[in-house]
């Protein structure tokens, strides 16, 4: 990996690239107006991924699309995804990730839509969710399955791709806004921020199991879950606004 951090610069319509060591920014053009780049594709492990070509996957929240930039050669090509709203940026194009075999993953809260991309062709397919569930940053774990956060539900929701089938799990608080999920593939886990009960979740792959984690104090609204595979530390933020700014970080003693 390169260890180089990804920023989004929403109203410029474009990213940088800030490489640590030498401390300089590279900045990356050649997104349409209008684009506000919204999320950077992650792996099963929570980096942002590359495909087998060098290019790194981007949502488009302000134009309904997926886009994709080479960081060497700046090389851009945008995605059209289908459209069931009046407006674009009506659609929520948001949550976006890469499986295990290079396919390109969002989601849409705006739509209660989700979709595949791939990443040789362009080509997109859209897939409905069974309900109305506001879908943000989803995640994809090492056996290609989708892990869906129903915003509006208070619940996760595994979709695999081979079965095309949809397995709901409730978590233990009603109207919690889920609002992301981290997939921790070196541990089998998933990280959901439980917003509306000030508490993060942990869900077991192979047990299927859930553990509440309340935060340390009230209105949290993580939006961000974060890993440190060093130390098996896990780390969010407080995002309320107006509110405090408050960074926690969970240790185990397991």
């Amino acid at each position: 990996r390169s260890n180089n951090l990804w920023i989004t610069l929403q109203l410029a319509d474009m990213v940088a690239k800030f490489n640590p060591k030498t401390e300089q920014f590279r900045l990356y053009g050649g997104l349409s107006k209008g684009s506000f780049v919204h999320s950077f594709a992650y792996d099963t492990k929570g980096y942002v991924s590359f495909d087998k070509d060098g290019y790194l996957w981007l949502s488009l929240f302000g134009l309904n699309k997926v886009a994709k930039l080479h960081p060497e050669t700046g090389k851009v090509a945008e995605f059209d995804t289908p459209l069931k709203v009046d407006k674009p940026e009506y659609a929520g194009m948001y949550g976006i990730a890469m499986g295990p075999d290079g396919s390109i993953w969002y989601g849409k809260y705006g739509e209660d839509t989700f979709g595949k991309v791939n990443p040789d062709t362009g080509e997109v397919t859209q897939y409905e969710m069974p309900s109305k569930v506001a879908t943000h940053r989803l995640g994809v774990d090492d056996s290609g399955n989708l892990w869906i956060p129903e915003s509006a539900t208070g619940r996760l929701t595994r979709y695999d791709p081979q079965t095309k089938t949809f397995k709901t799990f409730e978590l233990p608080d009603k109207d919690t806004f889920p609002y992301a999920v981290r997939i921790d593939g070196t541990r089998g886990i998933i990280w959901i921020t439980g917003n509306g009960a000030d508490s993060l979740y942990k869900f077991n792959l192979a047990t299927e199991k859930i553990v509440k984690y309340p935060l340390p104090s009230k209105v949290a609204f993580t939006r961000m879950v974060a890993v440190d595979y060093s130390t098996g530390d896990v780390w969010t933020s407080y995002s309320n606004f107006p509110g405090p700014a408050v960074a926690v970080r969970l240790q185990f003693l397991e």
